[in-house]
């Protein structure tokens, strides 16, 4: 009988604290992400002897006015998406970060045009 009821109330406990997890996740604050300060430049290697390739250096800033979260910022040149990445941004704070992107073409005396957006937070 002690067996049963010390099984019954550890259940019990068990079951209170997963609902009471549950509440406290459903009641955290959602994350509000933007993208600021997006910077770059580009060096391409398009000689005779060069690796034909064009690399980008993006700048960017995530603020985050919200909870915790993750935020998938995508990278594009001439509209098309060339890679994404994603971040862990906490709660009311900024992350600031450069990052390198290497693509096999050449643009020639038409500068490419280059950005980042925010592809979804979460």
């Amino acid at each position: 009988m002690v067996f049963v009821t010390i099984t019954g109330l550890l259940v019990g406990s068990i079951f209170a604290y997963s609902y009471i997890q549950v509440l406290h996740a459903q009641n955290l604050p959602k994350p509000n992400i933007v993208l600021t300060n997006v910077q770059g430049s580009y060096v391409q290697d398009c000689g005779v002897s060069g690796s034909q390739t064009t690399s980008f250096n993006v700048s960017i800033t995530l603020v985050n006015t919200g909870g915790d979260g993750i935020a998938t910022v995508g990278y594009f040149v001439n509209g098309q998406q060339i890679a994404n990445e994603s971040y862990l941004v906490h709660a009311s704070s900024n992350f600031s970060y450069l990052v390198t992107l290497k693509v096999h073409a050449c643009y020639g005396v038409v500068p490419p045009t280059y950005t980042a957006v925010i592809l979804s937070e979460q």
